[in-house]
């Protein structure tokens, strides 16, 4: 008698998408722990992600049902067990990406580091190897899973007629997991979505903005929020925010040369001329003899994050996009740039960094600037004091070569980044395991390197007509449990100083209306005295009679945030019922104005965006113009 119990092997499909499930919910309950999130907002994101998983995986079997043929099977298994794997992978290492360094795995962020380029950089490597013990079980659970999805295709997927599947379940599973990600979304828009949707939007062509109304009205309403400057005048229908000054003021007999030191991860909150009541706040005695002559802005923001918008911010006067990276995705989209734009007015410009590839700000440096000074690329180590030696050169060299021409300079720190990392005697980096006295240690060490430069222009003839801006490209976290997608103060809160020699900045003071990266280009153009058509979306931070009212917009991928008229409001994306509105100390001197309301933001954003994406920014033609 035969005992032999004939045994039909589930379906490879079936079981890695019942593995991808249990991988997903264990991933983001995980993440809830350390991000300490509410429950009910931890099971509506796996609620959320279970959905779209169930819907995906299910209508992979539905295709695999739909051909019959036995070699068509085998090919749609095939698809289907690498689909799941990259699905795998994502939810795996997009979550612990948005936890360790606040991005989230976006197609933006793969084309902004070249593809597999992130995971060969030390923007990624850094904090991941400081954070081995987090990473190492999502790596090892990964591997496992790709070898298994091989060794049972090539075991069981190849011969689909060993795995039968009634069309009855898959179909039931996709119309069940819509449902569960649709209610997900629709009670709370703005928890974590799978970061597939971006993939598959993208590659559908459907992730671009939507005016929803016509090009004249989208038009009005953008210059109604963005406010046209006083004394100015809108230039061009086809390129809504740019303008021209009604009466141009000349410019001065001397212009000054103008620096900008932008500090990697400079947090607002730990800096004694910011924030003089904080908490764990650093040693930066080269950066507050700086403001004790200057001025002090303590409400000053970074317009986006990570440090490839925030440049774009500074160098640009312009806002972010909230889903994709402008120095990646849009590099045919004309901006008006600081580089190229005083270049063209007399400038002697230059950028001196340590790479102008980390964090990759090739488009935005390459061509705009008249000198790229880049000692990754000229051969030499990757470090501050290093990229201090070359500023000062620099500007020797400058200034012997075109005595004549005014200098603009931006100069990029490459420290404290995350996890904010120190020289020791030795010679070598380190970081201890608590990161508030990393970054302690790890800024002070730049400020010393700092007050080299400074030191250096204080005894340049042309000090007394020079002014120096100090500012972060973004703040960062001390403490990773509270990372968000939001543009919340650990990631945007910079602060801001500009000193100088002479008596063009006025009084030493503190100013605590809200103010941002977009403000910069503003102000430098009227350091310069280019009152030629423009497109910055800022204010002139040392005019006593301000073009536009005091205010900080904040873009990132999980919300806008709106400071003006004493009250910050944070919208999430795609829920302006959710928008938290907070109140805000103000100055004495502030002048009561119009705010606007949620969904006001939230449109002007996408109006934006549309510009962005339909390249309705800028033309270099209103330079060209006599």
């Amino acid at each position: 008698m035969d005992n032999t119990i004939n045994h039909t092997p589930r379906h490879p499909v079936i079981v890695a998408l019942v593995l991808l499930c249990v991988v997903r919910v264990l991933v983001l309950a995980s993440m809830a722990v350390v991000k300490e999130a509410s429950i009910s907002e931890t099971a509506l994101t796996v609620f959320q992600h279970l959905g779209f998983t169930l819907f995906i995986g299910c209508g992979l079997l539905l295709l695999w049902i739909v051909v019959r043929l036995p070699f068509l099977r085998a090919c749609v298994t095939a698809l289907a067990l690498i689909l799941l794997s990259i699905s795998l992978f994502l939810s795996l290492s997009d979550p612990i990406l948005d936890a360790i360094i606040g991005e989230r795995l976006t197609p933006s962020t793969l084309t902004h580091f070249a593809g597999p380029g992130l995971f060969l950089s030390d923007y990624f490597w850094k904090p991941v190897l400081h954070y081995w013990y987090a990473v190492f079980p999502a790596v090892t659970l990964l591997a496992a899973y790709i070898i298994w999805t091989l060794v049972t295709f090539w075991t069981v997927g190849r011969k689909p007629q060993g795995t039968p599947v009634r069309w009855i379940y898959p179909t039931i599973g996709a119309a069940v997991g819509g449902a569960m990600a649709f209610a997900a979304t629709s009670a709370s828009p703005s928890i974590l979505y799978p970061v597939e949707v971006d993939y598959v939007t993208q590659a559908l062509g459907s992730d671009g903005a939507r005016l929803g109304m016509s090009e004249q009205e989208a038009a009005e309403r953008i210059r109604n929020f963005v406010i046209l400057p006083k004394g100015a005048s809108w230039v061009d229908e086809s390129y809504p925010l740019v303008y021209r000054w009604d009466s141009p003021r000349q410019a001065p007999v001397e212009k000054p040369d103008i620096f900008i030191f932008v500090v990697e991860s400079m947090r607002g909150a730990s800096l004694r001329p910011v924030s003089p009541d904080g908490e764990k706040l650093v040693s930066v005695p080269a950066i507050e003899a700086m403001a004790s002559q200057g001025v002090v802005f303590q409400h000053f923001l970074s317009n986006g994050f990570p440090s490839g918008p925030g440049f774009v911010g500074i160098s640009s006067g312009a806002w972010m996009h909230p889903v994709k990276r402008l120095d990646a995705a849009y590099a045919s989209t004309s901006f008006d740039r600081l580089g190229s734009r005083l270049r063209s007015a007399g400038y002697h410009t230059g950028i001196v960094t340590y790479d102008v590839r980390y964090d990759d700000k090739t488009n935005w440096v390459n061509d705009v600037f008249e000198d790229v000074v880049d000692c990754v690329a000229l051969g030499l180590d990757d470090n501050d004091a290093v990229t201090v030696d070359k500023f000062n050169e620099w500007i020797a060299k400058a200034d012997a070569t075109t005595p004549q021409r005014p200098l603009f300079g931006i100069f990029l720190t490459k420290e404290p980044h995350l996890p904010y990392m120190t020289k020791d005697a030795h010679g070598n980096w380190t970081a201890g395991s608590d990161l508030s006295d990393n970054y302690a240690r790890s800024i002070h060490q730049v400020d010393g390197e700092l007050n080299r430069a400074f030191a250096f222009l204080k005894t340049w003839p042309r000090w007394q007509n020079t002014v120096v801006i100090i500012l972060g490209d973004h703040a960062n976290y001390l403490d990773q449990s509270q990372s968000s997608g939001l543009p919340v103060d650990d990631t945007v809160f910079t602060g801001a100083i500009i000193s100088g020699g002479g008596p063009i900045i006025g009084p030493a003071r503190v100013d605590r209306e809200p103010a941002s990266q977009a403000d910069i280009a503003s102000t430098v153009l009227a350091l310069a005295g280019d009152w030629r058509p423009a497109m910055a979306l800022g204010r002139d931070l040392l005019s006593d009679d301000p073009s536009r009212p005091p205010r900080a917009l904040a873009i990132r991928n999980g919300g806008t945030r709106l400071d003006m008229g004493g009250m910050s409001i944070m919208v999430p994306k795609g829920a302006t019922s959710a928008a938290e509105i907070t109140p805000l100390a103000q100055g004495p001197n502030a002048v009561p104005v119009a705010v606007p309301d949620p969904e006001s933001i939230a449109e002007a954003v996408r109006i934006w965006s549309w510009m962005i994406e339909n390249d309705r920014v800028w033309n270099q033609k209103f330079l060209d113009r006599p």
